[in-house]
């Protein structure tokens, strides 16, 4: 196995220590002194994961799948951590998992605690896209808990001298069924010892990710806590202005950046009078690459009042790539030459069950484009050390942005860490990935951490909109009203021209 890792300074440990844990909304110092303990994983992988970062030496290697290890981690008081490679956008997510984790490992439903979207300590499962955290991670989740339930039996099976068979589970606790004096909690067995259990792992990431074990997951009619109304410990937080979003993490030493946008998409940069902001202020530096230009100050402010103040020239396009009045769009879109074509389903002749049709219904609809438009404008924090990078965002797609960020800057992924926070919203295309390689940019041009801040303007002018579209339904009925013909067909901007994952800068 190859190990990669880096060493954290001194600054990054104590932000580190101070961000909130996962759903929990405490800081990870205060948690770690409550607990007592780092956090002794199941095996110590779990352990090692969060460890190295506070003693200086991160792996920031890729995460193994095949190990239980990876998914979960249970302290010396029977706390239970899943690391979960998905995030929560509103729709309670975490809750629902902590509840699965909580009836297959028999334990009580505050005992368990979720970390997610940590490239560096989660395994990828995607992101989150389309609603489907829940589809998506259960049946990998249940599987993982299913197979540390057995591992955990086996193991005070040997240390109880009772059969299997014989054994119950409850709230972390392992008895003999006849003898109830015989019993050893899950942290007890741990006791800092390296299980190295594996599961059998389909060799896909993201979405398509599974894995298989040899315990069987419980059957639905034992489950306890799945089903129930249970609280959500995110809901006070946000209700009260208690939640830390992305637009809240601060860095020791960190400065405040700004991007100059040109008059219309398509210009090119043509000059950039430094000068002209020379006197401001708490100005740190002018970032001018290809056609972008960004400046960084020392706080916020400066960095807006830099921004407006910067005199920057564009040569500006002939004109638009296509029409964009709104009759003039939809009619570029029916004629455009089609770059990929893509038959989703093709069962029998459709032209022919329309020409017999008694009646046939047909609509046309026009779809434009559109700004998904968050709450608040995009905003990430990124840090370089020692030639590594780490981006904090709101992205919905954490491994992707690794991905992406790892090829615009030319860097094995290894060398890369996002840590999801929750932004101001996740609709599928925002500005938050676009956002994370400007701050990326800027901080590694500026030798120190970088807050970006997006304006509204930004986002809603320069976020990656929703593509237009153009469809056509038609349904043919017989004399019976019975449904003999359906097609649909649509014609938009595919993602080809307008990229919803920031995987690939360069497609986008």
């Amino acid at each position: 196995m190859t190990t990669h890792r880096i060493s954290l300074s001194e600054r990054q440990v104590e932000n580190w220590l101070n961000e909130e844990v996962v759903g929990q909304g405490i800081p990870r110092r205060s948690f770690l002194k409550r607990t007592g303990f780092f956090l002794v994983g199941f095996s110590l992988a779990g352990c090692t994961r969060l460890a190295e970062l506070e003693t200086g030496s991160a792996d920031f290697g890729p995460l193994d799948p095949t190990q239980l290890d990876s998914w979960l981690a249970i302290s010396q008081d029977g706390n239970v951590t899943l690391f979960f490679g998905k995030v929560e956008n509103g729709q309670g997510v975490f809750t629902a998992f902590r509840q699965l984790v909580t009836d297959e490992l028999d334990v009580s439903f505050d005992r368990v605690q979720v970390i997610a979207g940590d490239t560096a300590l989660t395994i990828d499962l995607g992101g989150a896209s389309g609603s489907d955290g829940i589809n998506g991670g259960y049946p990998t989740v249940r599987q993982a808990c299913a197979e540390a339930r057995q591992v955990m039996l086996e193991l005070a099976s040997k240390r109880l001298g009772v059969s299997v068979e014989q054994l119950t589970v409850r709230d972390g606790v392992i008895s003999s069924s006849s003898d109830l004096s015989k019993s050893v909690s899950y942290g007890e067995l741990i006791g800092g010892q390296r299980l190295n259990t594996t599961l059998q792992w389909n060799g896909e990431m993201g979405k398509a990710l599974t894995v298989e074990g040899a315990a069987q997951p419980k059957s639905v009619d034992q489950y306890r806590a799945v089903g129930q109304s249970m609280p959500r410990e995110d809901i006070p937080a946000v209700v009260f202005g208690q939640e830390h979003f992305v637009a809240d993490v601060r860095l020791p030493g960190m400065l405040h950046g700004r991007s100059i946008r040109p008059p219309v998409a398509g210009s090119r940069l043509g000059s950039v009078d430094e000068s002209s902001i020379s006197n401001l202020p708490g100005l740190v530096k002018v970032v001018s690459q290809g056609d972008y230009v960004g400046v960084v100050c020392e706080r916020e402010e400066q960095a807006i009042q830099a921004a407006q103040r910067l005199k920057v020239t564009w040569s500006e396009p002939s004109g638009p790539p296509f029409a964009t009045d709104v009759d003039g769009l939809y009619e570029y879109i029916r004629q455009a030459p089609s770059r990929f074509d893509e038959v989703a389903e093709d069962v029998g002749n459709v032209d022919e069950a329309l020409g017999r049709a008694a009646r046939i219904v047909e609509a046309i609809y026009e779809w434009p484009f559109q700004s998904h438009s968050s709450f608040g404008p995009g905003c990430a924090v990124a840090d370089w050390q020692n030639g590594e990078l780490t981006v904090w965002t709101g992205t919905q797609k954490p491994y992707s942005s690794r991905r992406g960020l790892a090829a615009f800057f030319g860097l094995h992924q290894e060398k890369v860490r996002v840590i999801w926070r929750k932004g101001p919203g996740s609709y599928g295309r925002n500005d938050a990935g676009d956002v994370a390689f400007e701050a990326a940019l800027l901080a590694k041009e500026a030798g120190r951490p970088v807050r970006l801040q997006w304006m509204r303007h930004e986002g809603t002018a320069w976020d990656p909109k929703g593509p237009a579209l153009v469809m056509r339904l038609r349904g043919g009925l017989d004399g019976a009203g019975n449904v003999i013909a359906w097609d649909f067909e649509a014609r938009g901007f595919s993602q080809q021209d307008v990229g919803s994952r920031e995987s690939s800068p360069g497609a986008t």
